[in-house]
Formats: structure tokens, C-alpha cells, sequence
């Protein structure tokens, strides 16, 4: 391969080539892409790479590479995307990386690399996407970061310095499974096009940052596995474009605020491992695009751990049906609450479309399940039928207060069937009666 000397581009990625990259490559001088990853490559990088001074695109990632960047990686000016993650590179970034002022996109990610982070990584303004993590690297990431006005992706380690502040382009920080701590710094509530913030699996702590009410761009939100406590900030209903909000797993206390339901976008929701109390919000019904919500172990008022889970799809999805079934296990015998049953109804697009074909202007009617027809007994046998006799394999949630079990019942319906704990063993009458009266609330 090292005599086609007039080659441009060479895309040998995505195969299961092995062993060592031939040094022979260092030939093909006028190589502009060079793309190895995805194979089982290993051994050193040659250091006859550091010649092919026309690259702009090189990308070694998620092979098995050994040794050290090489210094001479400084010296291939053109070169706008250096892709080295995944391998098993040691040693420290060299300073000479500084030196490609043409470089956007410098991911060294998952590799072992550990010492400084050198300076001069702030002189590289054309930087779009930075990501160093994980590795061991060590001392406070350089003030001159703030230098890198045109950053738009960032997944770092360590400390948050405050001149992240400058850093106005961003639209992802990916700081997740670090070793951070304190308190976020406010100069970040410049980052107004901030579309991803993950700060999850760290040891920050204090109240939730207010500042995220600057961030209404923002459609990934996670910042589980902190200490961050105090209450859920009533702001947080101000970031209308959230699809997915992760605050589990922290200290937070009080009542999820009503705000939350203003987040009409939010398609899932994880709230556990908390120590939120109170009744969740009817008016999370509203919530039409809500599609799953974990609100589990928490020590709600009326509502005990379980998994809540939810077949509510927006209104251009097929129509289904979720019914909540609320099983009472009471001195050896299991009893159903028929009376707490409740159907949830979507629009059906595919049968308002055959109304429609028919002539049928008429909007379709909900159906609605009365009571004094309802054969309890008939569906506890389906339920019976439909979990294998609550069998471990349906379970798809436990709690203090019950086991949720996922059932396909003879209707087609997918429901979820908690099967509550023995009432003498678990709980007083008046936590009961909340449980039944909050599990009939909600709508997921």
C-alpha cells in the first residue's frame, strides 16, 4: 500500500483488520483522509504518520493502540479532525497539539492518558468539539480554555473554572462520571445555546443551579447521581424545549412544582431516589408527549416506590389504551379494586382517518368504562392468566408498597398491575387509602 503514492483519500474503517499500522503509510504524502477506526488495530502509531503533512482528516479511534501521541502530530498543520478515542494511549497530550490552528474536532476520550492538560490546547480558536474524558488526567484545567470562543461540544474532566463563561458558542457539556464538586459557577449562565447539559455521576451539591433558567434551548437535562438538594426550582418549568430531565438519585426535598407540567415537550422524566414529598400533579395529564416517569423510592405522601410507567404517546401516534389495575392483597386474599380502575384514551389517527374517508366529520367519543358493569373477577383471572400467576418474569417494578407487574390482558390492553403488600405488614389505613386515591390520579 505504501507505493500508491498519488492517493488522497483511504477509508479502511469499520473492518476487523488486525495487528500493527503499517509504517509504509508515512509514503502516501499526499493522503488528505486517513480513517482506521473501528478495527482491531494495536501496537504503536508509527511515527512516520507525523509526515503526512496534507492530512486533514485522521481518525485512529476505537482500535487497541499502545504507546504515546506522537509530538509530531504538532506538525500536520492542515489537519482539522484528530480522532485517537478508545485505545490504550498513555502518557500526556503534548503540548505541540497547540499547534493545529486549523483543528475543530480533537477527541482523545477513553484512553489512559494522564499528567497536565497543556496549555496551548487554548490557542486552537477553530475548536468545535473537545473531548478529553475519561482519562487521568490531572491539575485544574488551563484559564486559557477560555479562549475557545467557537466551542461547541465540550466533554471534560476535573474542576469548572468560571472562565468557562466565554465559552458562548457552546451547545453541549458532557462533564458526566468526574470527580467535580461545589457548586456550579453562575459565570456559566451565559451559556444561552446550551442544547445538552450532562453534569451526572459527580459530587456537586447544594440547591439546583437557578441558572438553568437561562437555558431554554435545552432539550437533554442530566444532573442525577449529585447531592444537589434543597427544592426542585420552580424556574426549571421555563425550559419549554426539555424532551428528557434526569434529577435522580440526589437530596432533592419538598413537592415536584406545578411548573414542571408547563414542559410540554418532556418525554421522560426520572425523579428517583429522592426524598420528595407530597402528591404528584394532576395536571401532569396535560403532559401528552410524556412517555416514561420514574418517580421511585421517595417518600411521597400517598404513593409508595414503584415504577410508574406510561403508554401515553403524542396525538400522531397510534391510539392505546392504559388502564391502571390496582391489586390488594389482604390476609391470603386477593381482592380487586375494580372501583379504582381508570381508562386513559389517546387519539386513534389511523381510525379518525377511515371516519374521515367514510363522511364521518363527527369527532370520536370517549369510551368510558362504568363500574356497574365492571366484571372484576373476569379480569383478575385474565391478569392471572396474562402474569403466569405473578410470575418474577413480568415484574417490571418493586417497592415498599407493592410489586408492578406488566400484563397483556385478552382486549389487546397493556396494562400495569400493582399487587400491593399485605396491609399488616406494610402500612396503616390512612397510607393505604392515600395509595389507592393517588394511584388513580395519575395518568401513567
Amino acid at each position: 500500500m505504501g507505493n500508491l503514492v498519488n492517493l488522497v483519500e483511504l477509508y479502511m474503517d469499520n473492518n476487523n483488520f488486525i495487528g500493527p499500522i503499517p509504517s509504509t503509510l508515512g509514503n502516501l504524502t499526499k493522503l488528505i483522509v486517513l480513517h482506521l477506526f473501528n478495527n482491531h488495530l494495536s501496537g504503536f502509531i508509527p511515527q512516520e504518520i507525523g509526515k503526512l503533512k496534507s492530512l486533514q482528516d485522521l481518525s485512529f479511534g476505537n482500535d487497541s493502540l499502545i504507546g504515546s501521541i506522537l509530538t509530531s502530530f504538532g506538525d500536520l498543520s492542515s489537519v482539522t479532525l484528530l480522532h485517537l478515542w478508545n485505545n490504550q494511549l498513555s502518557g500526556s497530550i503534548p503540548k505541540e497539539l497547540g499547534n493545529l490552528k486549523f483543528l475543530n474536532d480533537l477527541e482523545l476520550s477513553e484512553n489512559q492518558l494522564s499528567g497536565p492538560i497543556p496549555a496551548s490546547l487554548g490557542n486552537l480558536s477553530k475548536l468545535e468539539i473537545l473531548f478529553l474524558r475519561p482519562n487521568q488526567l490531572s491539575d485544574p484545567i488551563p484559564h486559557e480554555f477560555g479562549n475557545l470562543t467557537n466551542l461547541l461540544v465540550l466533554e471534560m474532566v476535573r474542576e469548572i473554572p468560571k472562565e468557562y463563561g466565554k465559552l458562548t458558542s457552546l451547545e453541549w457539556m458532557i462533564l458526566a462520571n468526574n470527580q467535580l464538586s461545589g457548586w456550579i459557577p453562575q459565570e456559566l449562565r451565559s451559556l444561552t445555546k446550551l442544547s445538552k447539559l450532562d453534569l451526572s455521576t459527580n459530587k456537586f451539591s447544594g440547591p439546583l443551579p437557578g441558572i438553568l433558567e437561562n437555558y431554554r434551548n435545552l432539550f437533554y437535562l442530566n444532573l442525577s447521581n449529585n447531592m444537589f438538594n434543597q427544592q426542585i426550582p420552580l424556574q426549571i418549568g421555563k425550559l419549554f424545549q426539555l424532551t428528557e430531565m434526569d434529577l435522580s438519585s440526589n437530596i432533592l426535598i419538598g413537592e415536584i412544582p406545578l411548573e414542571i407540567t408547563n414542559l410540554k415537550s418532556l418525554e421522560k422524566l426520572n425523579l428517583s431516589h429522592n426524598k420528595l414529598s407530597g402528591l404528584i400533579p394532576k395536571s401532569f395529564e396535560g403532559m401528552y408527549g410524556l412517555a416514561y416517569v420514574d418517580i421511585s423510592y421517595r417518600v411521597f405522601k400517598g404513593l409508595q416506590p414503584c415504577k410508574v410507567l406510561s403508554t401515553l404517546h403524542k396525538h400522531t401516534l397510534e391510539r392505546r389504551t392504559l388502564v391502571l389495575v390496582i391489586m390488594l392483597s389482604l390476609g391470603g386474599a386477593l381482592l380487586l379494586l375494580g372501583a379504582f380502575i381508570r381508562l386513559l384514551f389517546m387519539f386513534n389517527s389511523r381510525k379518525t382517518k377511515s371516519q374521515v374517508e367514510e363522511g364521518d366529520t363527527q369527532p370520536p367519543k370517549e369510551d368510558l368504562l362504568s363500574i356497574s358493569i365492571f366484571n372484576g373477577r373476569a379480569m383478575y383471572n385474565d391478569i392471572v392468566q396474562a402474569t403466569n400467576d405473578f410470575d418474577a418474569a413480568y415484574c417490571i417494578g418493586k417497592g415498599g408498597y407493592g410489586t408492578v407487574y406488566k400484563a397483556k390482558l385478552p382486549s389487546t390492553n397493556i396494562v400495569a398491575v400493582k399487587k400491593l403488600h399485605p396491609l399488616s405488614e406494610r402500612a396503616d389505613r390512612k397510607d393505604f387509602l392515600n395509595e389507592v386515591r393517588t394511584l388513580t390520579e395519575i395518568k401513567h
